[in-house]
């Protein structure tokens, strides 16, 4: 069948920003030089020794902070340890390298700095010092990339704006991927390394966001796409729960189950066998390079018969039945998650469309879309087919109805199942559809064409960061003048939410965004302009509510 392996096995990606040009580079250009700002404004002591930072215009920044020991030779496939103190002053003026990885994302997407093992560290992005009158809210950001690729060295994830303008202080953390952070074997390695690399970064800022003006005491996780993800496995992990106050979950691919213990060790032992050593012997998977750890993570890829949606996403978090007890969708129905923190979260417009349009560069007949829906819904597929209808003129290419069946089935209804189940238990929970395709620029890139005109996965993220315009003289894209009101918009939601819980103040809003209610089924659109809109694609989801989300898994 063309292209199936292909299909399921493809990176969730984020959207970014291509160009020719360093806008990288023009934004170290703008530090300020010492003589220009308040005697050690740039410095700050934590725990673990003296750090010296950058210091911009309008806010501060601390690049590639380590969190954790380098998770190198025996700490290889072993949970992270802390970091040593160091004597000397760290200089954190420009980004670090990401996690090993083959970066597949557009241009200004992968991490600046390239690649290295000794990546566990965290940029924090702070208002002035003038500006910290008070201990800050802090803001810890998860980047997106199918647990396989990402990082926070790149423009997309700047965080300036948030920290200037709505008084938090944002923390981009990054984590192990791949094989490096999930491998599993129940006699040498726990695995869900990459989420308890995240939960020791929430550990460090219990203990030394204070030093940087953070409060500890008021911290929001947020992620999207695997980021969204691993939002979604803190909010069930009992390791987690005092460590944050709040949760932004965006375009969680949630019907995805997370690995079981046999799925995780099939693959573990499969990715071993290839590197020629047992899955058990630790001493021989920890010699290997890393570039042949990254050859095999990708060959120990296979479709299960009972379960094709696992080659979607292999390497992710494992339901272990302590660290992470529940799969999530089961979690939020039955409240066996943190019930305590109020939540943001939603999708975009068109969630499958990269996906479908770059797994299959030419067109799907109806005879082999028909094949794809009969192996991965089984017996109900004549009903999706009935509620899919595909139009005669549309018989020689089917990408369309099966993009708009990854955006259902895998992202929008889940969610709002999971939402509805959530408004039962949670405090408040906040829903977003976000349906904004960009107007005046194209960012798409050359490798992207089908998302142009379209709201495509990962859309939002320039506006909540407003960093579209940073490094616009190589970029040149410049938001019009509807942009630049939503950007300002939602940006100033999340730091709300991350300030007092509810998107709606301490800033003031144009738009009120309602909390969610079951019997209302109210989300904000996000648009230019915003609107709240009642029951988006209510028959669709309600169809699927009908049947259920475990077909594929």
């Amino acid at each position: 069948m063309r292209s199936l392996v292909i299909l399921f096995a493809l990176s969730f990606v984020i959207c970014a920003f291509a160009s020719s040009g360093d806008p990288h580079a023009d934004r170290y250009a703008q530090q300020l030089k010492e003589d220009e700002f308040a005697a050690n404004e740039d410095v700050v002591v934590t725990q673990y020794g003296t750090i010296k930072g950058a210091v911009y215009k309008g806010n501060r920044a601390f690049y590639a902070i380590p969190y954790a020991q380098p998770p190198l030779g025996s700490l290889r496939f072993q949970p992270a340890q802390p970091p040593l103190p160091w004597n000397e002053t760290l200089h954190a003026k420009v980004y670090g390298p990401g996690c090993p990885q083959h970066c597949d994302l557009p241009p200004f997407t992968c991490t600046y700095a390239g690649t290295s093992e000794n990546c566990l560290t965290l940029d924090v992005y702070t208002p002035r010092i003038a500006n910290l009158t008070t201990p800050a809210p802090v803001l810890m950001f998860i980047h997106g990339g199918n647990f396989i690729q990402g990082g926070t060295g790149t423009i997309l994830y700047n965080a300036d704006y948030i920290a200037n303008n709505t008084r938090v202080v944002v923390v981009n953390v990054q984590y192990r991927l791949g094989a490096l952070g999930f491998f599993y074997n129940a006699n040498v390695s726990l695995g869900n390394f990459g989420i308890r690399d995240q939960t020791m970064a929430l550990q460090w800022i219990q203990s030394n966001i204070a030093a940087f003006g953070g409060d500890p005491n008021r911290v929001t996780i947020w992620g999207q796409s695997a980021g969204g993800a691993s939002v979604a496995a803190h909010m069930i992990s009992p390791s987690s729960y005092s460590l944050f106050d709040g949760g932004c979950m965006d375009s969680n691919p949630i019907t995805l189950n997370f690995n079981t213990l046999d799925l995780a060790n099939q693959l573990s032992t499969r990715f071993a066998n290839i590197l020629g050593c047992s899955p058990d012997d630790l001493s021989c998977l920890q010699a290997q390079t890393v570039d042949n750890i990254l050859s095999a993570q990708n060959s120990a890829i296979e479709i299960y018969p009972l379960h094709p949606l696992n080659a979607f996403m292999p390497w992710l978090p494992m339901v272990d039945g302590s660290f992470i007890p529940y799969q999530p969708l089961q979690a939020f129905a039955s409240g066996n998650y943190n019930t305590k923190v109020p939540f943001i979260t939603g999708t975009v417009n068109n969630e499958g469309l990269m996906f479908i349009d770059q797994a299959f560069p030419t067109p799907v007949p109806f005879s082999e879309f028909v094949a794809i829906i009969g192996l991965i819904f089984g017996p109900v597929a004549p009903q999706v087919l009935n509620e899919y209808p595909v139009p005669p003129s549309q018989y020689n290419d089917t990408r369309s109805v099966m993009s708009t069946i990854g955006t259902d089935y895998i992202f929008l209804c889940p969610l709002r199942n999971a939402i509805r189940q959530m408004s039962n238990y949670s405090t408040n929970v906040y829903y977003y559809h976000f349906n904004h395709a960009f107007s005046n620029f194209d960012p798409w890139g050359p490798n992207y064409p089908e998302c142009v005109g379209y709201v495509c996965h990962g859309s939002e993220l320039p506006y909540i960061f407003n960093s579209a315009e940073i490094g616009h003289l190589y970029t040149h894209y410049i938001w019009s003048s509807g942009e630049a009101v939503l950007a300002n918009q939602i940006s100033t939601f999340w730091g709300n939410f991350a300030t007092s819980g509810s998107p709606n103040g301490p800033f003031p809003v144009t738009l009120p965004w309602p909390v969610y209610q079951q019997s209302l089924d109210q989300d904000l659109e996000f648009e230019t302009p915003s609107v709240v809109e009642t029951n988006y694609r209510e028959s669709y989801c309600n169809f699927w509510d009908s049947l259920g989300y475990t077909w594929g898994n």
